[in-house]
């Protein structure tokens, strides 16, 4: 995620199983960062599961949101 300048990043990440048609959470966390956030997390995961990562990041400066951006990927393991 890059914010122009020195703009501050806050997301809020989520790992999700799919269990009987409704997405689990796995885990979950926060990820801060100026200007560039990276995100990188390894887990186990159990083959034959559907999986989701998905983040909502809020760029800010140093009171008011800016922009507020959602993303989810999917993915199978076999």
């Amino acid at each position: 995620i890059i914010a122009t300048g020195s703009l501050n990043i806050n997301a809020e990440c989520k790992l999700q199983r799919l269990i009987n048609s409704v997405w689990v959470t796995v885990d979950s966390w926060t990820e801060t960062g100026c200007g560039i956030l990276e995100i990188e997390e390894k887990y186990n995961v159990f083959s034959g599961y559907r999986y989701r990562f998905t983040y909502t990041a809020k760029i800010s400066n140093s009171s008011t949101v800016l922009e507020s951006v959602s993303k989810s990927d999917y993915t199978t393991y076999s």
